[in-house]
């Protein structure tokens, strides 16, 4: 009868044809609106005009020469975040409140990523930074960020968490560059990754972060983690991002924030070693070279456990280790009624068929994939990359830049076709090409057969997606159908 199903009825299909029309008008008009209030953000002010306007709290002092709008949604989330650090180390209380008196700490938020790198004269990658001591026309106990998405899955909040935690240390902690960098850095990441603002706002402190935990439990599998002992003793000039994964790990196990370890009373002695090692490096140090000081420190440190637990530092680590691989990776969506997965982080929710063997996959997943839905039978699989627009790219950007990279990543690339498309009210782009994947570091176990791609690219203000839909090249009929429907349940909540 030439009737399709809408909006709970059985409707004509030109009637369908033209809701759907007017959706993707309605969303398009939508989508301009948001970019046009983006930009303004991004055109922001002037700095001088920016320096003669901060916004003043109760502990700081905000430049922001975004909207003035963006610099109160920030200034009130540090004034939670302080809230939370007001309560967890309310012992030292007296000492950072004669310190703020004197004078606020200092938060300076450029209006885009370009700018803040530019400014600064930072390479990509950098999100934020603080500067303990006055450099220039910049006083010191100041905060940098920039206003938008960074990394993966984080945006200015986390920036401003992680930095604002080193901040905080520098108000307890006389010389914050003279202290053992697993415990700064693990609680600017306690911190940093691991906070969530909830529905209603509310900030939450201590949640497990799924990027830093996913790093330090692959590194205990295969055996390439950093041992502790090793791990206290490095210096700061040796520090990198695999080092904050596993001092996060440290100070996470040590703190155990939801009682997973069922003896209350090692519980007890290891939130005491803790807090007695903070408030060690809060009045003294041991020595005045850095290098010298974080190695007495991390002695100091093995003897608390030694004292405390009766454990070397190699016996300590293995129970650290066990406590790690058994905490539950979160993921950064959720399946509902067994065939949508939403992410509300990452903004989107996508469906996969109930029947035909189709199911979802959310480990082992390649560079930048939040989930993948997989059909064996049919060698189909369908990889949702979702990260943060750090650059704020269009499709166009984006689809070019990938264009660039196909021949680097496929054996006998044969380019089908490269067009403009409207996904979802969003100016998307699509490939699709035929090709045998290379092998690299980041890609891992690759198939080795011909794969057919059907390749969607769409760029919101904070994210960009991309849908990879794969089968080998001899089964594509057999894929197509489930292909389209996934892709016409595919939604952006943002």
């Amino acid at each position: 009868m030439g009737l399709v199903y809408r909006n709970g009825k059985w409707i004509p299909k030109k009637e369908a044809e033209e809701l759907d029309r007017k959706l993707i008008q309605e969303r398009a008009a939508r989508v301009k609106k948001l970019w046009k209030k983006r930009r303004e953000e991004l055109k922001g002010r002037s700095w001088p005009e920016a320096l003669q306007d901060p916004i003043e709290t109760e502990h700081y002092i905000i430049y922001c020469n975004s909207s003035p709008e963006v610099g109160k949604m920030y200034a009130d989330f540090m004034e939670q975040l302080f809230d939370r650090f007001d309560r967890i180390f309310r012992y030292y209380r007296p000492v950072y409140s004669e310190l703020l008196r004197k004078r606020k700490c200092i938060i300076m938020i450029h209006k885009n990523y370009e700018e803040f790198l530019n400014m600064h004269a930072l390479p990509p990658g950098v999100g934020g930074f603080y500067r303990p001591k006055a450099l220039g026309s910049m006083p010191g106990r100041t905060v940098v960020a920039f206003h938008g998405s960074f990394g993966d899955t984080g945006n200015t909040y986390g920036v401003l968490a992680h930095e604002g935690t080193h901040q905080f240390e520098h108000l307890v902690m006389p010389d914050i560059m003279n202290r053992p960098t697993w415990l700064i850095e693990g609680l600017a990441v306690f911190f940093g990754d691991g906070h969530k603002l909830t529905s209603s706002g509310k900030l939450k402190v201590g949640v497990i972060p799924r990027d830093r935990l996913a790093t330090l439990q692959e590194a205990i599998r295969k055996n390439k983690y950093i041992r502790l002992k090793d791990l206290l003793r490095t210096p700061h000039a040796r520090f990198s991002g695999f080092h904050y994964s596993h001092s996060w790990g440290l100070i996470y196990y040590m703190l155990d924030m939801n009682k997973r370890i069922k003896d209350k009373k090692r519980r007890k002695k290891m939130r005491k070693i803790f807090q007695e090692f903070f408030d060690l490096n809060c009045k003294k140090e041991f020595a005045k070279n850095p290098i010298q000081n974080t190695r007495l420190m991390a002695k100091h440190f093995e003897s608390m456990i030694k004292k405390e637990l009766g454990q070397s530092i190699e016996e300590f680590e293995k129970d650290w280790k066990e406590y790690i691989m058994n905490l539950e990776l979160p993921l950064v969506g959720k399946i509902t009624g067994g065939n949508r997965f939403v992410s509300e982080k990452m903004g989107f929710e996508i469906a996969k068929p109930l029947k035909y063997s189709w199911k979802f996959v959310t480990e082992d997943l390649k560079p930048g994939e939040k989930v993948v839905i997989l059909n064996k039978k049919t060698s189909g699989r369908i990889g949702l990359v979702a990260r943060r627009n750090m650059f704020l790219m269009d499709s166009l950007e984006l689809a070019r830049n990938i264009r660039l990279r196909l021949n680097q990543s496929f054996q006998n690339l044969q380019f089908i076709e490269g067009k403009k498309v409207y996904l979802k009210g969003y100016e998307g782009y699509r490939f699709r090409f035929r090709g045998l994947p290379k092998a690299t570091i980041n890609t891992g176990h690759v198939r080795k057969t011909e794969q057919y791609y059907d390749m969607y690219i769409v760029a919101t203000l904070d994210n960009y997606y991309i849908l990879k839909f794969q089968c080998d090249s001899d089964k594509v009929q057999q894929n197509q159908k489930i292909f389209q429907w996934i892709l016409d349940r595919f939604r952006i909540l943002k």
